[in-house]
């Protein structure tokens, strides 16, 4: 099978999580020429981690293999042809910090980590237990059931609908969280006494109904 690879095709390399994917042909190509191990069944796949992918493209342009980086979404993001002399980074400013461009004479400073990104980062690892994948590396976990596959789907699904509402709740009421001015403070008090209810209030302060009953009673306001 290997040695009916074309090589001379556009290799397709996709991030998925913390590592980049290589289906069909371009997986073998990989497999013959960079030495990457393959997996699966019905469609033959290999991996690697981001902070391999500089090693990976230094030997692709050894080789003067074509080939094409896409984002989680399908966007490319890198594209080297060799043919036209063509090498093109696309939108590099929209990784800082995943270091994919690390080729970037100047990357940006990596930003401190929030607990939204960390949960995504378990969402992530979780949905790639889900489907037998380690998401660092690509491989195809041997010995994983089914039920404990099941159980970290289930688990992943329930974060990500957690991180889901709670961004909903964010764009309904975008101060929440925020703190609160002497001057917000003194508004409230004022509405409060007028006979506004807590639901208008909330409207008026673009806050949920519990926040505005949680600041009157810090306001020594006897509800």
């Amino acid at each position: 099978m290997i040695n009916n690879i074309d090589p001379n095709g556009i290799i397709k390399i996709k991030q998925e999580g913390f590592y980049f994917s290589v289906y069909g042909n371009d997986a073998l190509i990989l497999n013959k020429y960079l030495g990457y191990k393959t997996f699966g069944v019905n469609v033959c796949k290999t991996g690697f981690p981001i902070n391999a992918r500089q090693n990976v493209v230094e030997k692709l342009n050894n080789l003067s293999m074509d080939y094409d980086i896409v984002d989680k979404k399908g966007n490319v993001i890198v594209s080297k042809r060799f043919k036209s002399n063509i090498y093109e980074i696309i939108d590099s400013s929209k990784y800082p910090s995943t270091g994919i461009h690390s080729d970037s004479p100047e990357p940006k400073k990596q930003e401190k980590e929030t607990l939204q990104d960390k949960m995504e980062t378990y969402i992530e690892i979780l949905q790639g237990l889900s489907k037998g994948v380690n998401i660092f590396t690509g491989e195809i976990l041997q010995g994983f059931d089914e039920d404990l596959k099941s159980y970290c789907s289930d688990i992943s699904m329930y974060f990500d609908n957690k991180l889901k509402a709670k961004e909903n709740t964010k764009n309904k009421y975008p101060q929440l969280g925020q703190k609160w001015s002497p001057e917000e403070d003194q508004m409230l008090l004022n509405e409060y006494q007028q006979g506004k209810s807590f639901k208008e209030m909330g409207e008026m302060h673009k806050r949920s109904v519990g926040a505005i009953k949680s600041r009157l009673l810090k306001l020594k306001v006897d509800l």
